[in-house]
């Protein structure tokens, strides 16, 4: 039997290549599952919209100093508008969607 949820929620890790960083840093990114049908991928104002309602929050942030960090509103809006962290949220995403999808 298919469970259906109403407003479904999943957490990943995300694997994320920071310029000017030989190793690939993670983040754990708490997701709401959102439509898609009509979001135009190339349209940068709506990807950004997307990531915006989809990006609940984030685990595991620290500060430079290794420190430990809680995802306020600000740290989260400040990630959202790095480009490299919303090719890595995006990728992510699409991946555990459609590997739900496929399993179902």
């Amino acid at each position: 039997m298919f469970t259906v949820i109403e407003n479904p929620e999943f957490t990943e890790t995300v694997p994320v290549a920071v310029p000017g960083e030989a190793e690939t840093q993670r983040i754990t990114a708490r997701f709401r599952v959102v439509d898609t049908d009509d979001l135009d991928w190339n349209d940068q104002a709506a990807v950004k919209a997307f990531l915006d309602e989809a990006v609940i929050n984030f685990e595991g942030l620290g500060d430079d100093q290794k420190r430990p960090i809680a995802c306020t509103p600000e740290i989260r809006a400040q990630l959202l508008r790095r480009p490299y962290i919303r090719v890595a949220l995006i990728r992510s995403y699409v991946l555990a969607v459609t590997k739900a999808a496929s399993g179902n």
